[in-house]
């Protein structure tokens, strides 16, 4: 029930909302209540409610969070660079450029978006394949075993008691899943891959990836025949959230597991067979773990290799990359040295950039000048600045993506379906409203931060 909402003015409805009826609106009191959003300014928000007999208008002071229906268009890229700023800021496009002053981007929700370099920690790069789904954004598509025992939440899954949640996704026969993790205590948590039905959590056909702490099993779906473990993971025992990569080939017969871009294993399945196996994914909880499941991304694979695990023959076969000018790296784990810049099998090469165009890096070498596709690289050398961090300003948000990454800045204006703000990081942008799945508000203030800890479980 609805305690206090009282609005702070009553407006008449003098346009048409800018978000569906899905959208939520959440107050520091922790009342909610759904509708759409009809406008934003820089101290109230105006909304329109099927209980409210007209749209009505809120001091954005008493406003914890909007979650919104966003939604990611098409994008025809060969990689996807992620910048991270200050304060864990982060956010995703092409690179445009690089030099000793900014870094450019191309986004679809920004067009480009250039960033001083005092303000970049980091360039990560990765291939941008096929995009087969993104999100959750919402509960539809998804099936539930009974009593469900997932709920959805400001762009994620919660678990709420043991069970499946799956969707049928058309897995190819190469693909990759990836997705963000968090969890209270023990991670315990099955994936199932190539599912033939979403609504068992036992079912016949698929492999089903175990994780328990930092160990790791594989095995066959229906006769739970072993295919292999690691005790690898050591960030699924150190902290309490991750970044997981699964990378299937039914051509190869390989399922790969990553954690936060690491390769930890490559396992082998010789009686794999594509024609007996479905298109699904699950996500199973056997007791009572809490997990929250974000940030899903399920993409094309070329079912080549980028780099190896230590030790692992198969894997040393399935790698094929040669890059000349290009020095190996030894050890997997070893910090890439100052001026390298890392590529997708783990290797490094040293040189300047000259220029980036069409997806293409011009690199200046000391034997060469070097053309290599932005998608080989997985960092750019960015030269030793003293970096800054913006200041904090009245009025600044927490702007979140459907990927996970997120950007705070100082809330300028609403109109049109963009929402206009401000930030030292890139100055002034005018983003597409349709890329955000949550703004967060008064994200100064501590006594909401519990709030927001709630939230998220």
């Amino acid at each position: 029930m609805i305690r206090w909402l009282l609005p702070c003015l009553l407006l008449p409805l003098t346009a048409a909302g800018q978000q569906d009826a899905s959208a939520v609106i959440r107050f520091s009191n922790q009342d909610q209540l759904g509708g759409s959003l009809e406008s934003l300014g820089k101290d109230r928000l105006v909304w329109s409610s099927p209980i409210q007999s007209q749209p009505a208008a809120f001091w954005l002071k008493e406003v914890l969070d909007l979650s919104l229906p966003a939604e990611t268009p098409v994008i025809k890229a060969t990689h996807e660079a992620t910048l991270t700023l200050a304060r864990g800021d982060s956010v995703r496009g092409q690179i445009a450029s690089v030099t000793d002053e900014a870094i450019e981007i191309d986004t679809w929700f920004a067009g480009r978006m250039k960033f001083p370099r005092l303000m970049v920690r980091e360039v990560r790069i990765t291939d941008r394949p096929e995009l087969l789904f993104r999100g959750p954004s919402s509960l539809e598509g998804w099936t539930q075993t009974e009593p469900a025992p997932w709920k959805y939440q400001a762009s994620s899954f919660r678990s709420v008691s043991a069970g499946s949640i799956g969707r049928d996704v058309e897995l190819p026969s190469e693909f990759r899943l990836a997705f963000d993790a968090a969890w209270r205590d023990v991670f315990n948590l099955s994936v199932v891959l190539y599912s033939d039905d979403v609504s068992n959590e036992n079912p016949e056909n698929g492999y089903e990836v175990t994780f328990n702490r930092r160990s790791v099993r594989l095995q066959r779906c229906g006769n739970h025949s072993f295919i292999g473990s690691t005790q690898g993971a050591r960030e699924l025992q150190e902290d309490e959230k991750a970044r997981v990569e699964l990378r299937a080939s039914s051509r190869t017969k390989t399922i790969c597991f990553y954690v936060n871009g690491r390769l930890i294993e490559v396992w082998n399945d010789p009686t794999m067979d594509r024609e007996s196996l479905g298109t699904g994914i699950q996500f199973v909880t056997q007791d009572n773990s809490r997990i929250k499941i974000s940030g899903i991304e399920i993409s094309s694979w070329d079912g080549v290799l980028d780099e190896t695990p230590r030790g692992n023959a198969f894997a040393n076969r399935l790698r094929e990359m040669d890059f000349r000018g290009v020095e190996e790296k030894k050890e997997q784990d070893e910090e890439v040295p100052e001026g390298r810049m890392l590529l997708r099998n783990g290797d490094s090469i040293k040189g300047e950039v000259l220029a980036i165009a069409d997806g293409t890096i011009i690199l200046k070498t000391s034997f060469d000048e070097v053309k290599l596709p932005v998608s080989r690289f997985r960092s750019i050398a960015l030269k030793a600045a003293n970096l800054e961090e913006p200041k904090r300003e009245n009025g600044d948000v927490r702007a979140w993506f459907m990927d996970g990454t997120s950007l705070v800045f100082r809330l300028e204006s609403f109109d049109q379906g963009r929402i206009s703000g401000y930030s030292q990081n890139f100055g002034t942008v005018s983003f597409d409203a349709k890329a955000f799945s949550r703004l967060e508000f008064n994200i100064y203030n501590p006594k909401l931060d519990p709030m927001r800890e709630q939230g998220g479980w």
